[in-house]
């Protein structure tokens, strides 16, 4: 009886302390939001967000629509917005630019962001610019279960006014639709580091497939960045890394990101003064539409590039080009029915001239016996003039419509074609050691 007794205060007590460590919450009708989506609900928000900073909390969101005409910007720690489903609580932005909702303080950057989960973000009106959800001058927040329709601007925009010098780091991102409409980004990263985008898919609305501007992933400047389950659907790039002078992407991590439908499924190509190097792209899926720039994967710059087995295929131009970079490897993954823009003048894998320091090591090139029609990529790989220092090595380059590989002249010495089928004698031992 004295044992029970014991248990029974010690759960008493835990029950106390829970109690009086739990974070305070707070609801917005209790603030005068009507929810109605007509009534401006803004004030009542804010003064929400007011009465959570004290201490942080979090800011209960029911069902309804709440129309902010105002930019709500959280700028104090551990302050979390949440709604009963992306289909249920929704903010409404009648504001043609500018974010519907902000994160962080540049001035006075903390720890603790906060966050957001079960909410959709619409708009009233066809937007310009802004984002739906921006992040600037903290860290350590989570962003769940969300869905991202503006009729126009970005759907997520990290670091924006601070760039690679603001604290915009150690964020998770998951369960997330983004709807983009126009040139705008799903995702647009223009600095800070250590970020965790789980389970998004992303789309073009219907009106604006394909359209000029568009980008699924846009990363500007990112350092150590996760990329896991994504779909990037008919964007003019899927992903696009293209940072400017002074910016860098860098320690990039993608795993099962799929660019589909994209005019370029994935572009790695920095500007003058920008740098990429240290990037991992693990099972990257890209189809595009039948235009002769269609690629699965460009690369244009960079270093220390690892692509490992890709799924490429029916791509309008080629499924792989290489123009540039250095210290690049392709392993394994399949590449097929690419040119079909126009049949016999685009190869699995173009090396540009000159284009060299490279490993293609068990790839699949070709039809390889899965094509259920006849082929359309013109070699399985075409090596340029001057392309040296390189080692191609187990890949299958069987089942393309002209042949399997054409190797321009060059240093043969710092050149290793081994193994490769089909078989070819010559380059073979051009290449012997």
């Amino acid at each position: 009886m004295r044992t029970c007794r014991l248990a029974a205060t010690l759960v008493i007590l835990a029950a106390i302390a829970g109690a009086a460590n739990a974070q305070p919450s707070f609801n917005v009708k209790t603030f005068g939001a009507t929810g109605n989506g007509t009534t401006d609900d803004y004030q009542a928000f804010h003064l929400a967000v007011v009465a959570a900073s004290v201490k942080g909390g979090e800011i209960m969101v029911p069902v309804g629509t709440y129309l902010l005409g105002t930019r709500l910007a959280i700028t104090s720690p551990g302050v979390t917005l949440v709604g009963e489903g992306p289909g249920a609580s929704i903010l409404l932005t009648n504001q043609p630019t500018g974010d519907v909702v902000a994160f962080g303080n540049v001035a006075g950057a903390y720890n603790y962001c906060g966050g957001m989960r079960g909410l959709g973000i619409r708009s009233n009106v066809t937007r310009t610019g802004g984002a739906a959800v921006t992040v600037d001058g903290c860290a350590q927040g989570q962003f769940q279960n969300l869905s991202l329709q503006t009729t126009g601007g970005d759907g997520i925009r990290l670091c924006p006014a601070s760039g690679g010098t603001g604290l915009c780091s150690v964020l998770y991102f998951s369960d997330i639709a983004i709807t983009i409409s126009g040139a705008f980004n799903g995702i647009l990263s223009q600095g800070g580091n250590d970020r965790y985008f789980r389970a998004v898919h992303m789309g073009e609305a219907p009106g604006f497939v394909n359209a000029a501007g568009s980008r699924g992933i846009n990363l500007q400047y990112s350092g150590g960045d996760w990329f896991t389950d994504i779909t990037c659907a008919q964007f003019e790039y899927g992903v696009l890394m293209n940072p400017g002078s002074g910016q860098g992407v860098t320690w990039l991590h993608m795993i099962n990101v799929l660019a589909d439908q994209s005019i370029q499924g994935f572009r790695i190509a920095s500007s003058p003064g920008g740098w990429i190097f240290g990037l991992t792209i693990q099972a990257p899926w890209a189809t595009s539409p039948t235009t002769p720039n269609g690629r699965g994967i460009y690369i244009g710059s960079g270093s220390g590039i690892l692509i490992e087995n890709p799924r490429l295929l029916n791509n309008g131009g080629h499924g792989i080009e290489i123009a540039g970079g250095t210290s690049i490897k392709i392993v394994g993954g399949l590449i097929t029915q690419s040119s079909l823009a126009s049949p016999g003048n685009y190869d699995g894998i173009n090396v540009n001239s000159g284009a060299s320091n490279f490993q293609i090591v068990g790839v699949t090139a070709g039809c390889g016996g899965l094509c259920n029609n006849p082929p359309f990529q013109r070699y399985g790989i075409n090596i340029g003039f001057g392309s040296d220092n390189f080692l191609v090595q187990g890949n299958d380059f069987t089942g393309n419509l002209v042949d399997g590989v054409l190797v321009a002249p060059g240093a043969s010495a710092t050149r290793r074609f081994i193994g490769n089928l089909p078989y070819n004698a010559t380059l073979e031992r051009a290449s012997s050691p």
